[in-house]
């Protein structure tokens, strides 16, 4: 059984993961650790109200925990990873303007409208002042980076 970043939307996540465990012999689980999406740039210095639903999600610790995981692996993002997810824009922060991508990012399109418009008329600022390159110099030489996604695998 595969689950692709979905557990964090589950109302009742540990019995979710219960049923799976009962019917699935296998079970791969792609998930997040939250704190690292807490302390995600765009979350750290333009909508920190990002935080607090993050924090409320179940972390990939939790999961591989519940799971009883043998593997839980890293998957690095690369610079130009094309998925969508939250913060596969960490070195292309223009498309954080994009209202579809904005809606497309479960973090974004649940937090609160007014938080995440004034991050982005902020980060609009910093773009096209050059402050958010001069600030972020390190990620932009970066290839890929660690947004804190697992690939969590628990069989028997």
């Amino acid at each position: 059984m595969l689950a692709v970043l979905t557990v964090h939307h589950w109302p009742d996540w540990r019995h979710g993961l219960a049923e799976l465990r009962r019917v699935a012999p296998v079970r791969v689980v792609l998930a997040y650790d939250t704190s690292w999406h807490t302390d995600f740039w765009f979350v750290r210095e333009y909508v920190p109200e990002i935080a607090e639903l993050e924090l409320s999600r179940p972390s990939s610790d939790d999961i591989a925990s519940e799971l009883d995981a043998q593997t839980v692996t890293s998957l690095p993002l690369p610079w130009n990873f094309t998925d969508g997810v939250f913060p596969a824009y960490w070195r292309r922060p223009a498309a954080y303007l994009d209202p579809r991508i904005r809606q497309a990012c479960s973090a974004l399109a649940q937090t609160d409208s007014q938080a995440v418009e004034r991050g982005v008329r902020r980060l609009r600022r910093d773009l096209e002042s050059g402050d958010w390159d001069e600030a972020h110099q390190d990620l932009l030489k970066m290839s890929e980076w660690d947004a804190g996604f697992r690939l969590i695998e628990s069989h028997g």
